[in-house]
């Protein structure tokens, strides 16, 4: 492959991932560009917003011969201000399973950040709509708009909670639990559980936010139709009135007459 920069691995490698992430290692930026537009036409669904990505630089950490006092094994992963540092003394495989433990950590984080950008988008159309109501008193939202924005927290609460890639450890780890704790330091280094959490709150502050926008949609309906009845109430006494005045002068001709009289000069 055309591309690779792991001058130590002499080999690129890409982990793809079903809900829509691709993370690759020890390959040039054109190269993956390449790769990304390659597998487009497989892709399902889109995001609104173009690919979103990340980088992350990494290299391999030589450790001295003798353990520091204290430790019985040498870390095969580290981080330090965003470089991950993997351990030279790793096997092929072994180095290969820490990567791969790697890129779930990585896999969720980015897939979080669209959630993250997705939800972020509909706070800035809705943050409008308390302003409105505290200076006019008014809702200036068709039920249309109302109905799409509680479909799409919907959709977002409901990936977030059912798709078990995205919250709890990936069963890949069943088979390779002895890198289980890789993939726990990325995701702790990466603030994931911590960026769900707030993720949460902020739908269900959005949430909130909507139903007091149906309530005061509703309200505005129910006044609405308040004064529609009041009208055909109006409406009918009128008619009623009518009705009574011209039967009144059908079956009563003199007073007709005398009315008309009394308005001849």
């Amino acid at each position: 492959w055309v591309g690779v920069e792991d001058v130590v691995a002499r080999s690129g490698h890409a982990v793809f991932f079903s809900y829509g992430v691709v993370v690759m290692w020890g390959l040039s930026e054109g190269a993956e560009w390449q790769l990304a537009e390659e597998i487009r036409s497989f892709e399902n669904g889109r995001l609104e917003e173009e690919i979103e990505s990340d980088t992350f630089d990494f290299a391999y950490e030589r450790h001295p011969d003798e353990l520091p006092h204290g430790e019985t094994s040498r870390p095969r992963l580290r981080i330090e201000n965003d470089l991950f540092l993997l351990s030279s003394d790793l096997s092929e495989s072994e180095l290969l399973d820490v990567k791969l433990a790697c890129s779930h950590g990585l896999a969720q984080s980015e897939k979080l950040g669209s959630f993250e950008s997705a939800v972020e988008g509909i706070f800035e159309r809705v943050q409008h709509f308390p302003i409105q109501l505290a200076r006019s008193g008014e809702l200036h939202a068709s039920d249309r708009e109302l109905l799409r924005l509680s479909g799409e927290l919907y959709t977002y609460s409901a990936y977030i909670f059912l798709q078990s890639d995205i919250l709890d450890v990936p069963a890949w780890f069943w088979d390779n639990s002895d890198v289980e704790g890789v993939f726990d330091f990325v995701i702790k280094y990466l603030d994931v559980e911590q960026r769900v959490s707030i993720l949460n709150r902020r739908l269900d502050v959005i949430g909130e936010m909507y139903s007091v926008l149906r309530s005061v949609s509703h309200i505005g309906h129910e006044h609405r139709l308040e004064w529609i009845v009041i009208a055909l109430i109006v409406c009918a006494v009128v008619v009623q009135l009518l009705i009574l005045f011209v039967t009144h002068f059908k079956w009563h001709p003199n007073s007709m007459s005398a009315l008309a009289q009394s308005r001849t000069p």
